[in-house]
């Protein structure tokens, strides 16, 4: 009688081993590979509603095996546009109100999408309730080798930072911004919604990024700045702050934000081989530039810190800081791979010191360097 009763247990684990064992064989017969994604995004900030509108276009080739009849895309910032999405949830789950309690004028999110495929209007529709992620339809299959063009333009309205991105006032912290095509790798398409806990698994790519926004802001971000009337801007606030640390003059008290320029700017960063852009703007920053070599790099790495006059007498010497861990890891490790290496301060959830991005660093204004 027992042994009536267990053989059905035993089968399906048999069953079931079998199949795990028939997927891994699957994926073990893939060859590693990579999409390749080339990405071109030009966006306007507006500082008075907190609004961001872009416009977003992707070169998108298909290096896999498989011919793709659909195309997923994480919309991440809409985890911020209701309550009930994923991320709310997860603040349900850890006993933090912050959010659960927040106004709707303080929330966001991303709108205004409407997506094309070389030019054409495509086929697509939200697949979670959240709108975090997005399904596109292929008018023909991209077969391996193949490239095609996928554009949209946005509207971001920024929500107040209670995570990792957003506006605290006339701060802007551009992280997980723009819609992005999820990773298909050899175990398929990986969607999934934006939480605290956990990291953002995405396609390496080339990036070609704009931002307009009022001249007197001062940005740091992912990539090679390509803009040399800012590179001399950030020089001179570079001088400027030499000699206010010089002093040893430091505010206690964090400052105002003065009223942002009529004129505006438009900064351009280019960059390959990075999972991601992101970028981080305030009018209050000071600045500290430096330039040092590394061994096994033909060029030198240069080096930005941006923190605001209440935190310098803690970042007074966080360009020598961040000289010291890139000398370090490229020692220990390898030899750090771009050009640039930015820090800032920043607003962040209370638990985090801090968090990293390529090529840039944000550090929670509780934390120094």
């Amino acid at each position: 009688m027992n042994l009536k009763l267990h053989k059905p247990g035993l089968l399906l684990t048999a069953l079931m081993l079998g199949i795990s064992l028939l997927n891994a064989q699957s994926i073990a017969k893939k060859a590693y590979f990579q999409q390749k994604l080339a990405y071109q995004i030009n966006c306007s900030l507006d500082d008075v509603n907190h609004v961001l509108r872009a416009e977003e276009s992707i070169q998108y080739t298909n290096q896999s095996p498989d011919a793709l009849k659909e195309i997923y895309f994480h919309v991440w910032m809409n985890a911020f546009r209701n309550k009930h999405t994923p991320y709310a949830r997860q603040k349900i789950d850890q006993n933090s109100t912050e959010f659960l309690r927040a106004k709707k004028k303080r929330l966001g999110g991303t709108d205004s999408l409407n997506f094309q495929i070389n030019g054409a209007a495509a086929k697509w529709e939200y697949v979670n309730a959240s709108h975090e992620i997005v399904r596109i339809i292929l008018p023909e299959e991209l077969k391996p080798g193949q490239t095609i063009k996928i554009s949209t333009p946005f509207r971001l309205k920024f929500p107040k930072i209670f995570s990792r991105g957003g506006h605290d006032g006339q701060a802007y912290q551009g992280t997980q911004w723009y819609p992005k095509p999820a990773v298909y790798d050899a175990q398929g398409w990986h969607t999934f919604p934006y939480l605290d806990q956990g990291e953002f698994y995405a396609e390496f790519a080339s990036y070609d990024v704009s931002i307009t926004l009022p001249e007197n802001y001062t940005v740091g971000a992912t990539g090679m700045l390509q803009t040399p009337s800012e590179y001399k801007r950030l020089k001179r606030i570079a001088d400027s702050t030499k000699k206010f640390i010089d002093k040893s003059d430091f505010p206690i008290v964090e400052t105002e934000f003065p009223s942002s320029s009529k004129q505006m700017k438009t900064l351009r960063y280019t960059q390959d081989s990075v999972h991601d852009f992101a970028w981080f703007a305030d009018k209050r920053y000071l600045v500290a530039l430096k330039s040092i070599k590394i061994t096994g790099r033909e060029r030198p790495v240069e080096l930005m810190t941006l923190y605001n006059p209440a935190f310098a007498s803690t970042w007074y010497r966080s360009i020598e800081d961040v000289a010291t861990a890139v000398r370090y890891y490229s020692e220990s490790v390898a030899p750090y791979p771009y050009g640039q290496v930015t820090a800032v301060t920043g607003s962040l959830l209370e638990s985090a010191g801090g968090m990293e991005y390529p090529m840039v660093t944000v550090i929670s204004k509780k934390n120094d360097i």
